[in-house]
């Protein structure tokens, strides 16, 4: 199964728009915060920034939230859209 990946504003133009990552399990942004850091070069230390959020389904949480495969998550750098 699969999580969906969103880079949104800057993010996406530097590490790609859109990626994907397998899950069977519930994991917590946490997790996926670390396992993208893993998977998309260059992102590590991006993704451990505290000005950058998360949304599950566009909402966004806290890093303790639980993400379940075939959602979606949105990785929000400090000024996106409006």
């Amino acid at each position: 199964m699969e999580i969906r990946i969103l880079f949104l504003g800057e993010l996406g133009a530097r590490f790609g728009r859109e990626h994907v990552l397998e899950s069977t399990e519930v994991l917590t942004v946490q997790e996926v915060r670390r396992r993208l850091g893993d998977q998309v070069e260059g992102s590590a230390a991006v993704l451990t920034r505290p000005d950058v959020r998360l949304a599950v389904d566009q909402t966004v949480v806290p890093d303790t939230a639980l993400v379940r495969p075939d959602q979606e998550v949105a990785v929000l750098p400090i000024y996106s859209g409006g």
